[in-house]
């Protein structure tokens, strides 16, 4: 399926344009708050770069990368340094992947972090819960590019398998809940 304007502005969306970018900045703040990067921040599958806009105006040299080039579009035409291509040999402070490593082939994701030079990734994806076999709400369903349908020990073994332990994010706009999991990697 492609990311295009369409998907944006319909099905789990509705108008992705309109109604994430104050979510996205409030999250933003959360993230900040919890880390404190000190040196380049990546938000990876950044859609149309809200996080990236946000920690670019808080002083953080930020940067972007997302398959859509619809999406890729709208944040350059914000200014934003947003590409579809991913600076494997680059070193980030932070990688925020919110609602993007689902959308991934496991192999992918798996060489992804085998090979993302960062200490800490940001991370909320839908989950199954024990026992199911598909994810526990309605709107995680809906999405027919969700590939992963994982629980949460299975997201949690990826990440050790890479060398990170996962620490609950809880925090007013970025949380665990029934249907999500939302943490920060740490490589230990």
């Amino acid at each position: 399926m492609m990311y295009d304007e369409n998907y944006y502005k319909t099905g789990n969306y509705v108008d992705y344009m309109q109604s994430n970018k104050k979510k996205m900045y409030l999250t933003g703040a959360d993230i900040i708050e919890a880390i404190e990067p000190k040196g380049m921040v990546l938000d990876f599958g950044c859609s149309v770069g809200y996080l990236v806009e946000y920690f670019s105006a808080n002083g953080y040299d930020a940067r972007g990368v997302d398959i859509s080039d619809w999406a890729v579009e709208q944040a350059k035409e914000k200014g934003l340094n947003v590409s579809k291509t991913l600076d494997i040999s680059m070193e980030y402070d932070i990688v925020t992947a919110l609602d993007v490593f689902e959308h991934m082939e496991i192999d992918d994701l798996s060489e992804l972090l085998a090979n993302l030079k960062t200490n800490t990734i940001v991370f909320r994806v839908p989950i199954c819960l024990d026992g199911e076999d598909d994810y526990h709400l309605e709107v995680s369903r809906n999405d027919p590019t969700h590939i992963i349908r994982w629980t949460r020990d299975q997201w949690e073994f990826l990440f050790m398998f890479h060398g990170y332990s996962c620490t609950d994010l809880n925090m007013e706009n970025i949380y665990c809940g029934p249907g999500g999991y939302s943490a920060i990697a740490k490589k230990v």
